[in-house]
C-alpha cells in the first residue's frame, strides 16, 4: 500500500550504469518515467528527468538535480514547461514556459538576463546562442 493507501505499483526498474529508470504505463495507454542518475553533487542527483504522473500518489514528481528535466523543473540548469533555476555553482540556467533563473529564456521569465515575450536582454542571448554551438553544434 502506498502512503495515500492505495495498492502498491509495479514499475518496471531499468539500472543502467548511469542511472535507474522507473517506469509504468497506465491501462489507458498513459505513461510516468522517472530517471535518477547515481552520481550525484550537493545531494542532488546530477541528472533527473520526470515525465506523466506517479501512479501512487496521483500527482507529478519535481524534477530536481543539477540538471532537471520535467513538466515542473529545478535545478542549475532546469527544463520545464515550469523551470527554476536555483543559485548553485557558476550560475543558473532556466528554459521554460514559465521560468525563473539567473539566465531565462521563456514564454514568460523573470531574472537577471531574461529572453522571453516581453524582454530580450543581449546578454542572455549571447549565453543561450553559446550554449547551442556547444552542445548542439560542437563548437567552441
Amino acid at each position: 500500500m502506498s502512503e495515500r493507501g492505495r495498492a502498491s505499483v509495479d514499475y518496471g526498474v531499468e539500472r543502467t550504469a548511469l542511472g535507474t529508470w522507473r517506469r509504468h504505463v497506465y491501462p489507458g495507454g498513459r505513461r510516468f518515467a522517472e530517471f535518477k542518475s547515481h552520481a550525484a553533487l550537493l545531494g542532488l542527483p546530477r541528472l533527473r528527468v520526470t515525465y506523466g504522473i506517479r501512479l501512487g500518489t496521483g500527482r507529478r514528481v519535481v524534477a530536481k538535480g543539477v540538471f532537471a528535466i520535467g513538466r515542473v523543473a529545478m535545478g542549475a540548469v532546469a527544463i520545464g514547461q515550469v523551470a527554476i533555476g536555483a543559485r548553485l555553482g557558476a550560475g543558473q540556467q532556466a528554459v521554460g514556459q514559465l521560468a525563473y533563473g539567473h539566465y531565462v529564456l521563456a514564454q514568460r521569465g523573470a531574472g537577471e538576463h531574461a529572453w522571453s515575450l516581453g524582454r530580450r536582454d543581449g546578454e542572455v542571448v549571447r549565453h543561450f546562442r553559446a550554449l547551442r554551438r556547444r552542445w548542439l553544434d560542437g563548437g567552441p
